[in-house]
């Protein structure tokens, strides 16, 4: 190729057709076009173009397993969505949960030693046991007051069989102590799903992962509240 033209010519060209996606010929460069496209189509090409893609091949696998490669790279292609949750580079299973103004944040881990006796489950130090739930440094029952709150909690990880398999870490923020609770079961519903996807369909089944995206309506301006309206009188 480089024969049939001079540098500069054969610079021109490439760049001309580098800027079109189209090649139209005439009786100008009819010759030009097909001396381009002979060379192209050359076994010289072919050869390179082979020689280029099994290089990158052994430099991405020194070993020549190219299937290993591509289920090593799938991994690292996965999208960090906090809202359906995700595995984080420390081994830590991570999802983000909202509910009204509140939003919690969740790092669950398994346990490692789950046997523990029966006299240890008796005493009062729940902190020693494992899978247990801290909330912004706090234990479960020292964060939430109201019972109700610590059942919302909980309830992923009792309906799932969870319970005392996962460490939970709890970052929660905003709202009440009843919004909190919930975004913190919703956030727990998508960490536990993420480590064990055998219980997703159970908590779908029981409603954990869906987002409820309910508020409180605002005070319209001239009205009591939201919806109540000041009596009306005619004189």
């Amino acid at each position: 190729m480089e024969m049939l033209f001079s540098k500069k010519q054969y610079s021109n060209v490439m760049e001309r057709i580098s800027q079109c996606t189209r090649i139209i010929q005439n009786d100008e460069n009819r010759d030009e076009v097909n001396k381009i496209i002979s060379y192209f189509k050359s076994n010289e090409v072919l050869s390179k173009e082979n020689a280029r893609r099994t290089a990158t091949l052994e430099k991405a696998n020194p070993n020549g397993n190219n299937e290993t490669t591509e289920a090593q790279e799938q991994p690292q292609k996965q999208s960090k969505n906090s809202l359906h949750g995700y595995k984080d580079e420390f081994g830590r299973f991570y999802a983000l949960g909202r509910r009204k103004s509140s939003q919690a944040r969740v790092w669950i881990t398994p346990v490692k030693n789950q046997n523990t006796s029966e006299e240890s489950v008796n005493t009062e130090q729940t902190e020693s046991l494992p899978g247990r739930i801290i909330v912004n440094g706090k234990s479960l029952g020292e964060y939430f007051d109201l019972g109700y709150d610590k059942e919302s909690v909980i309830f992923p990880l009792d309906i799932s069989s969870s319970l005392g398999k996962y460490n939970v870490w709890v970052k929660v923020r905003g709202g009440g102590r009843t919004g909190q609770a919930e975004a913190i079961a919703l956030s727990i519903s998508r960490a536990v799903s993420v480590a064990d996807p055998d219980i997703k369909p159970i908590l779908e089944k029981a409603g954990c992962l869906i987002s409820d995206r309910r508020v409180v309506e605002r005070k319209k301006t001239g009205q009591p509240k939201a919806r109540k309206k000041y009596t009306w009188v005619k004189r």
